[in-house]
């Protein structure tokens, strides 16, 4: 359908003014609508300009191009985040100092984050996984939330370093929560998460666990999801490092083809659409999780490799500064993040999700005083940190 007269008139004197025009609303509005039911790399420029009722060129003549198109959306759902920020610093006011206080907004906020901010959610974090985000759009962004946090810690009677944690904790559980897994059961991991943090690292008060976590990772992990024939999952590792090299939007049939030294019909013999694709790659990032949780690295992750805690700590702030590192963690967070559409994909979503903290818990294992049930929750907790980090 093309643009009426009027709204050419309206487009012509706003783009003198710099205001959006008419045009310029409606196709964004149909990109973040896109982006939100099916993902950036799904998010073309012809399935926008359709649900916008325009042609694809209109992108071009109105915007300049689909990668400014997605800056406009990131651009105003974050001045969106803010204001619903700033509702919630009204809210949480009303919790009691302290950090019992603290720990309750924390699991609060990722709550409500991803739910009733769930649009908002997703745009952000598809902003985080776009290489072509402008770096001063993000720093605001991310900004936004750690003055949050800072602010909250304040509030609560803590200090900054504590804000800073806070923070920490709410950037990675702000993605993994907006699974659709098992609602109970991940709302009930999530307390346990947010206890455990604020028990080991605000120094808050301990509740007794209600076994969220433990039942998560008893149903995840007691079987594979993945149900790919051995050709098949050859392809979808090869899906996962090209993700790891070009990030999803890098994604294709080709990119696969070659990186497997195959044709690109063998490709699509296994996974025929673009969808198949990101689904097969998901599933073979999962395999990737239970072979390294089934493999014989006891030795290798005990403590004859980590003599003490504090070693352990210098480990880890050596290795978050690596780039190899930084592209597992980037490649895992934007598979998890395609995984959100699909109902299909839920339970591949959530082992990915709920796969973060095993190495950390068999690292932690040996140097458990006295409580050994409350390892998983350690591990867990620390990991969804250092993937912050």
């Amino acid at each position: 359908m093309a643009d009426t007269s009027n709204d050419k008139k309206n487009d012509s004197r706003h783009r003198a003014t710099g205001a959006l025009s008419v045009t310029q609303a409606r196709l964004a509005a149909s990109a973040r609508a896109r982006i939100v039911a099916v993902g950036l790399a799904e998010a073309s420029a012809r399935s926008i300009a359709r649900k916008a009722g325009a042609n694809p060129s209109a992108i071009n003549y109105n915007l300049g191009g689909v990668e400014r198109l997605y800056s406009l959306v990131f651009e105003q759902a974050a001045d969106e985040a803010a204001l619903w920020i700033r509702e919630k610093h009204h809210e949480i006011s009303a919790l009691p100092a302290g950090r019992a206080g603290a720990c309750a907004a924390l699991e609060y906020i990722i709550g409500a984050w991803t739910s009733q901010g769930r649009d908002l959610a997703l745009l952000y974090q598809e902003a985080l996984s776009w290489a072509g985000a402008d770096p001063a759009l993000l720093a605001r962004w991310t900004r936004q939330w750690r003055d949050f946090w800072t602010t909250a810690a304040r509030h609560f009677g803590l200090d900054a370093s504590d804000g800073l944690l806070l923070n920490l904790f709410f950037q990675s559980e702000a993605l993994y929560h907006l699974s659709l897994w098992n609602p109970a059961v991940e709302r009930s991991a999530l307390r346990d998460l947010c206890d455990e943090f604020g028990w080991i690292w605000l120094g808050g008060p301990r509740r007794a666990a209600s076994g969220g976590l433990a039942t998560a990772q008893a149903l995840l992990h007691g079987e594979n999801p993945v149900k790919l024939a051995p050709a098949a999952l050859n392809l979808a590792l090869s899906a996962v490092a090209v993700v790891q090299d070009k990030g999803l939007l890098g994604l294709t049939h080709r990119a696969v083809a070659a990186h497997a030294g195959v044709t690109v019909g063998a490709v699509t013999h296994y996974f025929r659409t673009a969808e198949d694709l990101v689904a097969g790659t998901i599933r073979g990032q999962v395999e990737q999780l239970f072979m390294a949780e089934h493999a014989d690295s006891a030795e290798a992750l005990g403590s004859r490799a980590v003599p003490s805690l504090a070693h352990m700590a210098e480990q880890i702030d050596h290795s978050v500064a690596k780039p190899e590192i930084a592209k597992v963690l980037f490649t895992r967070r934007a598979l998890f993040l395609a995984s959100l559409r699909d109902p299909g994909l839920a339970r591949s979503g959530a082992v990915v999700r709920f796969g973060y903290g095993r190495t950390s818990e068999r690292i932690l294992a040996p140097f458990a005083k006295g409580d050994p049930d409350a390892v998983p929750l350690h591990g867990a907790v620390m990991s969804r940190l250092v993937s912050s980090l």
